[in-house]
């Protein structure tokens, strides 16, 4: 007990700092390790370059593929009758409504999807030029590496044709479209 009645302000402070200051040192003595650790890997040809290469290499990957998936309409193919219906709109077609119906059909580790396409009902008795119908199903081939025109039948419009005459220009459709992918996708 005579230590502590003999306690000054200064003793008390020395105590208090002693601890204090080991404390302090160890703390300094972790971060001069990490900053030189960090200088180390931050050097020419150190972990940090070669970690920021392989970040760059995955980001141009990435973005590679994502430009893949955007122009192949990826996105658009997973739902196939808003795929083909946004076709039939777009202006090199103008074809209107279209009745998509949709089949499948499994070969081994593959699955065809296909798609009959022809004008809908309200539409039946609309008829289109040749250019518009192959402008449709150039487009539909051209914009995805999936989908393929598998079967195509082109019509005249016109009911009664003689022989002698020369129909016009406008006829009507139905095709099949197939989409193939991999039965476990």
């Amino acid at each position: 007990m005579s230590f502590l009645k003999e306690m000054t302000l200064a003793r008390l402070m020395i105590l208090i700092c002693i601890p204090g200051s080991i404390v302090l040192g160890y703390r300094a003595w972790t971060q001069h390790e990490l900053i030189n650790t960090t200088r180390v890997a931050l050097e020419q040809g150190g972990e940090f370059e070669d970690l920021t290469r392989q970040i760059q290499q995955n980001s141009r990957k990435y973005s590679q593929l994502v430009h893949e998936r955007e122009s192949d309409d990826l996105v658009a193919l997973d739902n196939m009758d808003s795929y083909i219906r946004s076709h039939a709109q777009k202006n090199t077609a103008l074809l209107g409504e279209v009745s998509v119906t949709p089949s499948e059909k499994s070969y081994g580790s593959f699955v065809d999807k296909s798609y009959r396409t022809q004008p809908s009902n309200n539409d039946k008795d609309r008829a289109y030029s040749r250019t518009a119908i192959g402008n449709f199903f150039y487009t539909l081939e051209n914009d995805s590496a999936r989908v393929r025109v598998t079967e195509l039948e082109i019509t005249n419009s016109a009911r009664k044709i003689d022989a002698h005459e020369i129909p016009a220009d406008t006829w009507t459709y139905k095709a099949t479209i197939t989409s193939r992918s991999r039965a476990d996708s």
